[in-house]
This record gives structure tokens, sequence and C-alpha cells, in this order.
């Protein structure tokens, strides 16, 4: 069996694939890009993890390990896609990772806005949209309320900014670093958000159901329920299949989609795991371990799934203490989701070192505001 790589930030999105790897194929080597510990490291899926400052470090790590065993990467982090991405003639006969088969495409596509123009090429529907650097003006962008977040994550970060009119657009735009670009999109009427997590090979694409949203944190869904496929989500499939294909991209994904209450609208592409796999490894089809398996050349066979909830614990719980839910409400939410994302009863490691860092920074905060 080859050496498998999990590498990604210190988050359940890594741990998620952890335990979906480890549960097909055993024990795997994690890398976890900065930081110097983490939670994930406690699985017992982990043989060995490696702890990595920034994607400078990566890159070295990457050339300074190349062997000829061809050890299978999963990315779990759109920086660790980024690195491998740049410098896929350098690493593509050490490693197999998530690609497109030449230098820079999948950063070039981690760009939001050519992702929007894309999707409206293919078929999607797409929200109204514009780009700016801190030099700009904004008063060509007339459609309020809106959003702005950054054009590329892994320069700009995830932080999303609401506007109502043109002053605290301009104001928003003026205050983000040289360098970010942002984008600026219509604030779509949201009736419900759905995640579109899959597997692309060269030659298939698996979609096995829909993750619908019912809370989120920080950008990321913590609360949520598996579904099986209708006809207008299996249309949203065919057109995700289509922009990966004009892509070349092969690997792990996840699409976001809007409903704002006549059509799904395109919000994002994902090329690297989407946390959501997760949900649908326990509703049935462990798409971490198919692509793996597609890596090896062993024969894909879709699953059925089943329809169950999904809760990050700890994320979640955000919503009790923001009064956004009771907490009866969503003790009984938690008791029914049939996907927890940090208890697990036979890998409880992780579990116990999250609650331990979150209790010990608590105590560290704490004691900091009080002696200032």
């Amino acid at each position: 069996m080859r050496r498998i790589i999990i590498i990604g930030a210190s988050h359940h999105n890594t741990l998620s694939v952890v335990r979906c790897i480890g549960e097909a194929f055993g024990q795997i080597e994690l890398v976890i890009v900065g930081c110097v510990k983490s939670f994930v490291s406690k699985s017992k899926y982990v043989k060995n993890a490696t702890f990595l400052k920034d994607a400078d470090a990566l890159y070295q790590w990457a050339m300074n390990n190349k062997g000829q065993d061809k050890p299978i990467i999963i990315s779990c982090a759109d920086g660790v896609s980024q690195v491998f991405d740049m410098h896929y003639e350098e690493v593509h006969s050490y490693y197999d990772f998530f690609n497109a088969g030449a230098d820079g495409v999948l950063t070039a596509f981690m760009d939001k806005q050519r992702q929007v123009e894309l999707a409206k090429e293919v078929g999607f529907a797409t929200p109204i949209s514009a780009c700016y650097t801190n030099k700009d003006s904004v008063g060509d962008f007339s459609t309020f309320p809106c959003i702005v977040k950054p054009l590329q994550s892994y320069v700009g970060g995830k932080h999303i900014w609401h506007c109502n009119n043109t002053k605290e657009l301009q104001d928003v735009v003026i205050s983000v670093p040289d360098g970010v670009m942002l984008q600026v999109q219509e604030l779509i009427k949201n009736e419900h958000e759905i995640v579109l997590p899959g597997l692309i090979t060269k030659d298939e694409i698996f979609v096995p159901g829909y993750i619908l949203k019912h809370r989120e944190f920080l950008g990321g869904t913590t609360y949520s329920s598996v579904k099986k496929h209708n006809t207008t989500t299996e249309q949203l499939v065919a057109y995700s299949a289509t922009m990966l294909w004009k892509i070349g991209y092969v690997g792990l994904f996840g699409v976001e989609a809007m409903f704002n209450g006549k059509d799904y609208v395109f919000i994002e592409l994902n090329l690297r795991n989407d946390a959501t796999c997760y949900s649908m490894a326990v509703a049935g089809v462990n798409l971490p371990a198919m692509y793996v398996d597609s890596v090896l050349g062993n024969k894909l066979e879709p699953k059925q799934i089943s329809e169950i909830t999904s809760m990050v614990e700890n994320k979640d719980f955000s919503h009790v203490i923001r009064r956004n839910v009771g907490f009866t409400q969503w003790l009984k939410e938690l008791r029914g989701a049939q996907c927890k994302f940090l208890y697990n009863k036979i890998d409880r490691g992780p579990l116990f070192a999250c609650l331990l860092d979150q209790i010990t920074n608590k105590i560290i905060n704490e004691t900091s505001r009080i002696t200032t």
C-alpha cells in the first residue's frame, strides 16, 4: 500500500479526512500547516505528524521528502492545493495530488470572479459581481445590499463584509491591504444554501447527494442535512461536471449554491476536499477513500446514501451562545445528528484535545484581560 499523506490546517476539515482515510486504509501521515500543535494529530489514525510554519515551508518539505514511492497527497486547504499546483511540473512525478495537469491552473481558478464567469458559461445562474482593489473607486457598483470578500481566500482570508450603500462599500475597499483584490456581489435573497461535495476523475464524476445547510459559523457549515438528489440538483451536478472538465481538474471538490426562491445561484467552487465530505461518508459514500482508490486504479462503484443530519459540535454551539437557537433544541439536534465532526466513540482523542485547547485559551484570554 502506498503512503497516504493528509495536509491541511488545524481544522475539523482535516480531521474529517483523517477519519475517512483511516477507516478505509489504516493509519496515515499528517502534515499540519500554520501551527506547532493540533488536536487533529491526536486521532488514532495518525501514524506521525509534521508541523510546518507556512506555505513556503510546505514547498520545502515537499522537495525534501520526494522519493520513488510516490505518496498520495490529500489537500484540505486552499493554500495546500496552491503549493502543489504552482509547482506541478516539479513535483507531479513524486506525488499524486489534486491537479489540472499544469502549473498554476488551480490557482487561476481560485479566483472567485473567474469561477463566476465560468459558472455562467456552463449554465449556472450567477450573481451580479465586480472586483476592486484599495486604489479603486466603487461608484460604478449600484446593486445594494451587497457582500464583499477577498477574490482569492489564500491571499486575503475568508472574511465577508456586508454593505448597504456606496459609502460603506468604499470604506471596506480602502481598508484592505495592498495586493488584495476584493469581489463585490449582490446579496442574494437566501432561502437556503447547499453544497455539492464530490470526486471527479478524468472520466467520471461522483456526487452522491447534496448537503442542505441549516447553520454556519464564519463561513463554515456547522449544522446540516445530507439529502438525496432531486431533478434540480442533478442538473447542478451536470453544470459542475462541465465546469470541472473545462478546468481539467482531477480530485475532490465542493460546489456551493444558494436558492433565491427561483434558481440555485452559483456561489463558489472549492478545488480541494470539502469538509462536508465527512457527512457524506457517514451517510454511506466515502469520497476521500474513493479518490485514493481512483489513484490506485481500483474500480469505483457508486453507492446509495442515507439521509442524515450532521454537526460540527464546538462551532455550532456558538449559535447557542449568541441565542440563535435554544440550548434544549440544540441538544436535541446534537443527539439526533448521526454525523458528529469531533465526537467519535472509537477515536476520542481529538475531541478531548480540542476541548482542552479551548478551555486553556479561554483561561489565558481571561487572565490577560484581568491583568491588563
